[in-house]
């Protein structure tokens, strides 16, 4: 089997249709003698650039990364084993202009271990930023991954900040492109640095998330802002730094915060290690450009696996998670105790959370402050085979994974037939559980919703789907039946 380009290559150099030997029997039997000699040329280097762009749109292959999303995140979430395109384009410069548009609607960003922490990380955007420009891919790149490698952390180990700055890399990159689509794949600290919000990393080692997913998508028909507007609007920089108008306004009350030893900001983060459970009180950013620049409005975030904090020994104690979310919905935490209004876009309408068997009480800070979205998917069991890996599942007391799964589906339940609704579950329109393969939990689910569906507004839809309907000047029942304790059971 000859490798793909070789493949194209050669059928670039194909004749379709050589001279018709039979042509003189064909035409005896007929009874026309011209057709005898009718020779016939035709490659496929004669077809007409549509009609090659149409053909070679057959052998392309959508990307891997949606179908990915759900399950347990790793490095290759955007890797494809098949790149037809790209054969394609090798072959010759008309076949490469042909499938130009093609080849890189779907860009990504590969960078190295160090790139978090060091001060030379425009060096590895540079490159594509300069190829962006010079190529025109503006309004060819649909959307865009940067993939960070892992980092392994200890318990004796200092975790080491993100260089300051980093997030004001979507600056530079939607000067020279528009997608319709992020993806952040990489630990922890990779989304906490790209997005401006506070990562506690001193427990990191009793987890088990070396990657996370944050996936962001908005309309393509939304009227969005030029980066030039953005900054305008933020009062900053090219860089990332503010104006000197916005600096010299809130100049005093800024000093005392940034200056005194017991407060930091996440963003710009500091270049130095230190102990992480070191820190004190914290003053959260006071915006994220990635989640500002544009109308995002599905929002999709799967913190991985946390099976690892189930293992006994001595006894099992949730500690903070490596996380975003505590500043992503505005929750407090141990460094920081009043709620603030979360750097997540105000236009996010539709919010996944995905994590395998997130703590309770990790979870219960989204919960109990829910972004105001319409629709809420969450997914809290494994689709692999995890749960049957001897070697990621000693020493854990599985019994406890199932008991925080529960815990974590009662607090949203919950809230869900609240009467009245109360907070941001007041506006929530749509809920989806990715874990209906417990049927038996599911049914009962759907047995309560039934019977308490006219007090509450909510209806079974489909399989794992409940959405509710709330009428002007309609109010909720009166009294509440006894929701079941059971609905969501133990394996």
């Amino acid at each position: 089997m000859l490798p793909m380009a070789e493949q194209a290559a050669a059928l670039a150099k194909v004749d379709l249709s050589p001279k018709l030997e039979t042509a003189d029997k064909i035409s005896q039997s007929s009874g026309t003698k011209e057709l005898g000699n009718l020779t016939v040329h035709a490659s496929i280097e004669a077809l007409p650039n549509e009609l090659l762009g149409h053909i070679f749109g057959y052998l392309d292959v959508p990307r891997p990364s949606p179908t990915k999303l759900r399950d347990e995140p790793t490095f290759e979430a955007t890797s494809c084993d098949t790149a037809s395109t790209k054969a394609i384009s090798l072959v010759s410069k008309r076949w490469r202009t042909i499938v130009f548009a093609s080849l890189f609607k779907h860009a990504r960003i590969l960078t190295s271990k160090s790139w978090l922490f060091d001060a030379t990380w425009r060096n590895e955007i540079q490159p594509f930023v300069d190829f962006a420009v010079q190529r025109s891919l503006h309004d060819i790149v649909q959307s865009f991954a940067i993939c960070v490698p892992t980092i392994k952390l200890t318990e004796f180990s200092l975790s080491k900040l993100p260089f300051p700055g980093l997030e004001n890399i979507w600056q530079m990159l939607f000067r020279c492109i528009d997608p319709e689509e992020i993806l952040i794949v990489g630990p922890p600290q990779a989304l906490g640095a790209l997005t401006a919000c506070y990562v506690e990393l001193g427990d990191a080692y009793i987890y088990d998330c070396p990657y996370q997913y944050l996936h962001l998508r908005r309309s393509p028909d939304v009227a969005v802002k030029t980066v030039e507007e953005f900054e305008a609007e933020f009062h900053l920089n090219p860089d990332g730094t503010e104006t000197k108008v916005q600096t010299e306004k809130c100049d005093e009350g800024r000093k005392d915060v940034e200056n005194s030893a017991s407060n930091y900001r996440p963003s710009p983060l500091v270049a130095e290690t230190f102990p992480e459970r070191s820190a004190g009180p914290r003053v959260p950013a006071e915006r994220s450009t990635l989640f500002q620049i544009r109308p995002w409005h599905s929002l999709l975030l799967n913190e991985g696996s946390f099976i690892k904090s189930y293992t006994v020994v001595d006894d099992i104690v949730f500690k903070g998670a490596p996380s975003i979310i505590t500043d992503l919905v505005g929750a407090p935490d141990d460094h920081f105790s009043d709620a603030s209004d979360g750097l997540i876009s105000g236009t996010v309408r539709e919010f996944s959370y995905i994590g395998i068997f997130p703590p309770e009480s990790h979870f219960r800070r989204f919960a109990e402050h829910l972004p105001r979205i319409d629709s809420l998917y969450m997914q809290l069991v494994p689709r692999n085979n995890i749960l049957d890996d001897e070697e990621r599942m000693q020493g854990v007391v599985q019994d406890e994974l199932w008991l925080e799964r529960n815990s974590c589906y009662a607090s949203v339940m919950r809230e869900l037939f609240n009467t009245p609704p109360t907070n941001n579950f007041a506006y929530l329109r749509e809920f989806e559980s990715g874990d209906t393969v417990d049927q038996d939990a599911w049914l009962m689910a759907v047995e309560f919703v039934k019977r308490a569906g006219r007090g509450f507004g909510w209806s079974v839809a489909r399989d794992g789907v409940f959405v509710r309907e709330v009428k002007d000047g309609e109010g909720n029942a009166s009294s509440e039946p006894e929701f079941p304790t059971a609905l969501s059971v133990t394996n």
